[in-house]
């Protein structure tokens, strides 16, 4: 249905910040002054913002203010982050069981909403948040898209999510007016439809794409050979999915833009992004307190968020996984990498678990003719390789992709098929490369 034309023109007339309320644009403005700020403030600033959700906590949330007690934790007598070492984990589980005790009373009469995790991991997750969570939200959120010299809401974007046609005729794009976005379903990419989808995106001056990084992926892989090229695409920012570097490669290589992707979750604990060319993930002081714990090569994201006070968490497990931290002034500044769920580990036949990355950097340094894969480990510990590709060879294929799984599992069963394509995840509508049912 077509935006009442009244509307129409407020939307175009009207730029968004004035449309979103003031908690998005103090935000946004608060964040443009952060970013230019020494390390001492915005560590000071953290700590201030991190005590005052402790305290808060504490006053009202009978959960932490039991657990406080039973561990003689003082919120009032805070004074260095590493207290917090102190407070026990909180874990998926724990918020299930202490759904009602894990609710601030000073919000028992504020409008919540409920949000739900993806359940990539068939576990869904429920919490509750007040409107004003989602206002700073997207002030970060638009924080890291200017970041790279991207857009939102001002000039029209391309999504290449958030839309699946409900019937088998209906279109497989719709223009949102409001949010000037245009919004293409991902479901139906093909080497035949592809030429639409870059008709219908040059034929406006769209100056953002966004999508999941294997939608992007598989669109460059479309238009790879072809004469298919962005006419007026200036940037290109991913989300919601880890990024491949193969992925990342092929998408430079082809449309000659690099992806930037920021990286939160659902329970808004932790907020990163990116913004050179490096992919290095610039940690957000001020969306909370973040934590690294060493896990072999990898470091296991704790977070405590500071923009949900109805339903705080702290020292939240994520089960996400980073690589390469750096630190300045004692201050976490980033992360290399951010490699996925500490859920995509994958099992040997000695017990051993394997993280996911493992398996990603083979794949894309030793079997360049794969453009997708997926990797599943079924309870018995057999193994199903599933794989698109663009090779002849699919016996020596075969043989190379054997190999590597058994010097990296072990001699496990295994089953090993190419495919036309990969199904994404039923749950998340997300492409998983590694799922473990161990």
């Amino acid at each position: 249905m077509k935006a009442p034309r009244i509307r129409r023109i407020f939307y175009a007339v009207v730029p968004f910040r004035f449309r979103y309320e003031k908690t998005f644009r103090k935000t946004l403005s608060f964040l443009k002054k952060s970013n230019k700020e020494e390390i001492n403030n915005r560590s000071n600033y953290q700590f201030e913002e991190l005590k005052k959700l402790l305290v808060h906590s504490y006053q009202s949330v009978s959960y932490y203010r039991n657990l406080f007690d039973k561990i003689k934790f003082n919120p009032e007598e805070f004074k260095s982050f590493s207290e917090m070492e102190r407070i026990p984990f909180l874990t998926k589980e724990i918020i299930v069981n202490n759904f009602d005790e894990l609710q601030s009373d000073r919000y028992s009469n504020a409008k919540k909403y409920e949000i739900t995790t993806s359940g990539s991991t068939g576990k869904k997750l429920k919490l509750l948040v007040t409107d004003d969570v989602f206002k700073k939200e997207a002030a970060f959120v638009l924080n890291a898209y200017h970041a790279h010299g991207a857009t939102l809401y001002n000039k029209p974007s391309v999504w290449l999510r958030r839309y699946v046609p409900e019937n088998e005729n209906d279109s497989i794009y719709k223009y949102d007016f409001e949010l000037k976005r245009l919004y293409m379903s991902a479901y139906h990419l093909n080497e035949n439809s592809v030429y639409s989808y870059f008709k219908v995106i040059n034929d406006r001056k769209f100056h953002t794409l966004v999508g999941y990084p294997s939608s992007i992926y598989l669109l460059a892989l479309l238009a790879e050979g072809t004469n298919l090229k962005f006419d007026h695409i200036k940037s290109i920012h991913v989300a919601s999915e880890m990024m491949l570097p193969m992925w990342r490669d092929k998408i430079r290589q082809v449309f000659n833009l690099i992806p930037y992707a920021h990286y939160g979750q659902m329970e808004k604990v932790v907020f990163m992004h990116q913004k050179d060319k490096t992919g290095f993930y610039v940690n957000n002081p001020e969306y909370g307190y973040t934590e690294l714990f060493e896990n072999g090569d990898q470091f296991e994201i704790i977070g405590t968020g500071f923009i949900n006070y109805a339903m705080p968490l702290i020292r939240y497990k994520t089960n996400d996984l980073a690589i390469g931290p750096s630190y300045q002034a004692g201050e976490l500044m980033g992360v290399e990498s951010i490699i996925g769920r500490n859920d995509d580990f994958l099992t040997s036949a000695q017990g051993n678990r394997i993280p996911g990355v493992n398996f990603y950097s083979w794949v894309n340094k030793s079997l360049p003719s794969i453009t997708l894969f997926q990797i599943k480990q079924l309870k018995n510990r057999k193994v199903l390789f599933k794989f698109v590709s663009e090779g002849n060879n699919l016996t020596e294929l075969v043989q190379i992709i054997k190999d590597g799984l058994t010097a990296r599992l072990g001699n496990v069963e295994m089953e090993i098929e190419q495919v036309e394509s990969i199904l994404r995840d039923p749950n998340s509508n997300k492409l998983r490369a590694i799922i473990s049912e161990v």
